[in-house]
């Protein structure tokens, strides 16, 4: 699998700076899948003794929040609460008023940027951060795409990489 993927990702060279990023992506994506796949697993697992989505969920919960070190599970659920909310309405945005999509002719992009900011702010609430990726919505040439701000709504100097 992982030579498949990263010969993918080089038929797109001008995506990665170098073959070492490549080889970080594509070993990140197996990781997510793999993760994906075994909770999925665990779920169904689950399901078939006959116990409900809600206790498994409320199990994950507890284990992250034992593993990131949190005293109250129920603050620590709240937070990823929150930034699930917030990733949706972030989304959302993208929607006219009429509930038709919009047909901005940047959306591929700030669609992109959205995702990898609301990606980072979950990784970040899960781990106990209080650093916040935030997409600015700009278009201008060479402009900020998406910047990182501390608890107190600071923005952070940052490499692009950081994101990823």
């Amino acid at each position: 699998m992982n030579e498949w993927l990263t010969s993918e990702f080089r038929l797109y060279p001008t995506i990665w700076q170098d073959d070492a990023e490549i080889i970080t992506t594509t070993n990140e994506i197996i990781v997510s899948v793999t993760a994906a796949n075994e909770a999925k697993t665990a779920l169904y697992t689950h399901l078939d003794k006959g116990k409900s989505r809600d206790s498994w969920l409320a199990q994950r919960l507890e284990m992250g929040a034992k593993q990131a070190g949190v005293v109250n599970v129920g603050e620590y659920a709240a937070g990823i609460d929150r930034a699930l909310t917030d990733a949706n309405d972030q989304f959302r945005e993208v929607l006219n008023q009429d509930g038709t999509i919009s047909i901005n002719p940047h959306l591929h992009g700030l669609l992109a940027e959205s995702e990898i900011a609301n990606q980072f702010n979950i990784r970040a609430t899960t781990s106990g951060s209080t650093v916040r990726a935030e997409v600015l919505n700009e278009t201008g040439w060479n402009s900020h795409d998406i910047v990182l701000k501390d608890a107190r709504e600071n923005r952070l100097k940052t490499s692009s990489k950081i994101l990823r």
